[in-house]
């Protein structure tokens, strides 16, 4: 079957953003199955991470020196040689988006980015975009990545005030319904309160990752239980309560050795898997297993993430539902004790996770399962529809903090504040929320 689907040449444009290493890795998997494709990775930290693709494309060449002027006049407070800096940048942009239109059959965008996106001129038209692939019949592969398409009341947003929280929760659930009209979305089961049309489950097509970030066995000589913990952010990944159980249990007299490291590269994270036996990634998440817990899974590690979809997730989501100890936040230190005295019980999870790892999400298997999206459409067992969900609480927060916001909102802005349907399963658990705070 896959053989036939590649009989025809076909090329792909990947871009415009890059987080951690999943479009390079897409591109690299592509080009190995002999797949003309190539990354236009456009934003500055994408640039840092991805310099072997169409980075040295001569075209990029200018629109990476006009980059560069812009953050400069950016520095220097100098605004309107930023703005007239931007200006050109976006015919640059133009440029390059026609010449991709040439030279391309299909796109696959990260994180809600694209090339309009990527300039403030062109984004106030960014669906303009997606209309002009649509009538040139390009196929796009939309991957949202959870805090792109979460409502902002339910996740650990970055606004100043509850009125930023307002406009933040409008314009990405604006965002989503442009999308999702133009292309064919993958996003999780637990985070795509703003979909209104059915959609790719996450877990079905998979976090890539390639055989070369599996460094092998080099766990630790001592006889303590190593604990890594490598949040992104220490805030949103709960890091003081994290921090907090780990020091507790040790108090108890349990033989581990916690390491945390964050602000470091991703060589040295992979480093770190190698001399440790658990995982903990966060507090609050809305996902069994993500990038950074498929990279621990496959080198070795106990993955342990907690987050409040863990009474929901195997019910919830399609098949296949990744294997780890997802748990409740509460459940944390029941957990961590349980695997740091049970060495037979860590070795059969970490059996579990890389076996579902290299069945299903190595960096070829899950570029064929998108490959198959761009050539025949959705597939329908990996279908979930949005009107099932009822899960509120998001990820990045706790819950305390969602009644808050969510209440703020109501009280402040009305229902529709929310940007959610009133027929939604969703709409009428926050309803239960909101009502709920005041019968306290």
């Amino acid at each position: 079957m896959w053989e036939i689907i590649l009989k025809k040449e076909y090329s792909i444009c990947i871009g415009t953003m890059e987080i951690c290493g999943i479009m390079r890795k897409l591109n690299h998997a592509y080009r190995d199955m002999g797949i003309k494709s190539d990354c236009y990775l456009l934003h500055p930290i994408s640039n840092i991470i991805e310099k072997d693709t169409a980075y040295y494309n001569p075209i990029l060449i200018s629109y990476q020196k006009i980059q560069n002027k812009i953050r400069k006049s950016l520095f220097y407070g100098q605004k309107i040689r930023m703005r007239l800096w931007q200006i050109l940048e976006a015919f640059v942009l133009l440029k390059v988006f026609f010449y991709t239109l040439m030279n391309y059959d299909a796109y696959i965008f990260l994180y809600s980015q694209s090339f309009f996106k990527s300039n403030p001129f062109l984004n106030q038209i960014s669906e303009w975009e997606y209309k002009i692939l649509k009538m040139c019949k390009k196929k796009v592969v939309a991957f949202f990545c959870g805090s792109d398409s979460r409502p902002p009341y339910c996740d650990n947003s970055n606004f100043v005030n509850f009125a930023g929280l307002k406009e933040a929760t409008r314009r990405i659930a604006s965002n989503v319904h442009m999308i999702e009209k133009y292309a064919i979305v993958i996003d999780g089961t637990a985070s795509a309160a703003f979909h209104t049309k059915p959609y790719i489950s996450y877990n079905c097509i998979g976090n890539p990752v390639e055989k070369e970030e599996y460094r092998g066995e080099s766990r630790s000589k001592n006889n303590s239980v190593v604990i890594l913990h490598a949040p992104s952010s220490i805030e949103g990944k709960g890091t003081k309560v994290i921090r907090e159980v780990v020091r507790k249990i040790s108090n108890q007299g349990y033989n581990i050795e916690y390491r945390e490291v964050t602000g470091v590269p991703h060589n040295i994270v992979l480093k770190e898997m190698r001399r440790a036996d658990i995982l903990v990634n966060q507090m609050y998440s809305d996902t069994p297993m993500s990038m950074v817990d498929v990279e621990a899974g496959l080198n070795g590690l106990v993955v342990v993430t907690c987050g409040y979809y863990a009474q929901y997730y195997k019910s919830d989501m399609p098949f296949p539902v990744p294997p780890s100890c997802f748990c409740l936040p509460e459940d944390l230190e029941k957990n961590l004790i349980f695997y740091i005295t049970n060495k037979e019980a860590r070795t059969v999870l970490v059996e579990s996770e890389q076996r579902f790892i290299k069945n299903n999400w190595m960096s070829d298997q899950v570029a064929k399962k998108i490959f198959k999206l761009i050539k025949t459409g959705p597939v329908e067992e990996w279908l979930y529809d949005p009107a099932g969900c009822e899960y509120v609480w998001g990820a990045g927060c706790n819950k305390e903090q969602v009644k808050e916001r969510v209440t703020y909102l109501i009280d402040h802005y009305g229902y529709k504040a929310l940007q959610l349907s009133e027929n939604s399963l969703l709409y009428h658990n926050y309803m239960k929320i909101y009502q709920s705070k005041y019968k306290q």
